[in-house]
């Protein structure tokens, strides 16, 4: 009869290997350390309509200031902002870490991103 279970050793290290698996797979931190997780949002301040599009092709059409709450938490955290007019202005954020950028070229484009 042939003997199938494992060794003590070999039971050992199988169990090693798949906590340190998990362990990485959950982003397990030692004691101590902290998750930082930040509610992105994309602040808009503009005079005019625009198009933004954020988180893999998700669009929103809008006018005037808006702030749109984003899905994706970790960064990089980006967006594209869009002025359909040739008048006016668009300033955008993302928040609460990126810088403002603006512009008031026609039909000109934006792309704010979050810092770390």
């Amino acid at each position: 009869m042939l003997n199938t279970r494992p060794s003590p050793a070999m039971a050992l290290g199988l169990v090693l290997m798949a906590a340190f698996f998990i362990g990485c797979s959950l982003q397990v931190r030692p004691r101590g350390s902290t998750f930082e997780i930040t509610d992105y949002k994309l602040e808009i301040r503009s005079n005019t309509t625009w198009t933004a599009s954020y988180d893999d092709g998700r669009a929103v059409d809008g006018e005037f200031n808006n702030t749109i709450d984003l899905p994706n938490d970790i960064p990089p955290v980006c967006a594209i902002v869009t002025k359909k007019t040739e008048d006016g202005y668009i300033r955008a954020r993302i928040a609460p870490t990126g810088g403002w950028i603006e512009t008031s070229m026609a039909n000109g484009t934006i792309s704010p991103c979050a810092e770390r």
